[in-house]
């Protein structure tokens, strides 16, 4: 008999510069829809991904063309069932640089929203990628932080993702484009599969700072398909998890990627 693996995680960031704020350019988005990113109801037992495409979340820049600001995200409710996640634009990211890193605090516009108490912190390499990522929370007054190391092959591409999730192993195909990402845990192995990209430019390149546009970031061009199989190694490879996703990408009439 199978058995159903539930896969949850969530991670919520923010950055803080200055407040002048203008139009993005260099094919930076000012917002995008959530049913085109990775972002999750978060019910305990089903895990579902969001479809719905309705929300929209916002981005802002400094006159340094510097994202400073994302708003709009997911937020706790109690159900029967324990509690699950919805969007609202009252929850917002923060983005602050300093050096060689970046910070991210998650924050709230609403008295009746309380923020997830996250910093998370970026540290950079020499090439501008990112090599660390310090998880830190506040619980019950006591901190308490988790680490993601990120290692690079010659060509400068993100190939390896060590974390308490397990170590993940990246593949490119010769267009930039990202391939599978395979997670190995413990027992569990998790494939996941992006295919039929377009030939428009990635406008979400410097979105890799979130959890829901990190997969996307990460290609010269736009993937519309989605396959994430599961696999339990203790039981002969036996699939334990299937998620298919698929998108009809919209364009502008200049080509450009409408999320």
């Amino acid at each position: 008999m199978k058995k159903q693996l539930l896969f949850f995680s969530v991670f919520i960031f923010l950055f803080s510069c200055d407040n002048d704020t203008i139009v993005p350019n260099d094919n930076k988005i000012s917002k995008y829809r959530i049913g085109y990113m990775d972002y999750y109801t978060g019910d305990s037992f089903f895990n579902k991904r969001v479809q719905s495409r309705n929300s929209v979340v916002h981005l802002e820049y400094n006159s340094d063309n510097r994202l400073i600001k994302r708003i709009g995200g997911m937020f706790p409710i109690s159900v029967a069932s324990g509690f699950r996640l919805n969007f609202t634009d009252h929850v917002y990211d923060e983005v602050s640089y300093l050096d060689n890193k970046i910070v991210i605090e998650n924050k709230s516009s609403s008295p009746d929203i309380s923020s997830n108490r996250e910093i998370v912190t970026y540290v950079l390499d020499e090439n501008n990628n990112i090599k660390q990522k310090i998880i830190s929370i506040n619980y019950e007054n006591n901190l308490l932080s988790d680490t993601t190391n990120y290692f690079y092959d010659s060509e400068n591409r993100l190939n390896t993702i060590k974390s308490i999730n397990g170590i993940s192993t990246l593949y490119f195909n010769d267009k930039n484009n990202l391939d599978s990402i395979v997670t190995i845990k413990n027992q569990i192995k998790v494939v996941e599969i992006f295919e039929k990209f377009d030939n428009a430019k990635n406008p979400l390149k410097h979105l890799n700072i979130f959890p829901e546009t990190f997969k996307r970031s990460l290609s010269e061009n736009n993937y519309s398909i989605y396959r994430k199989f599961g696999y339990n190694l203790s039981l002969g490879d036996e699939e334990v998890q299937r998620q298919i996703n698929e998108w009809e990408l919209q364009y502008d009439e200049n080509g450009n990627v409408i999320f």
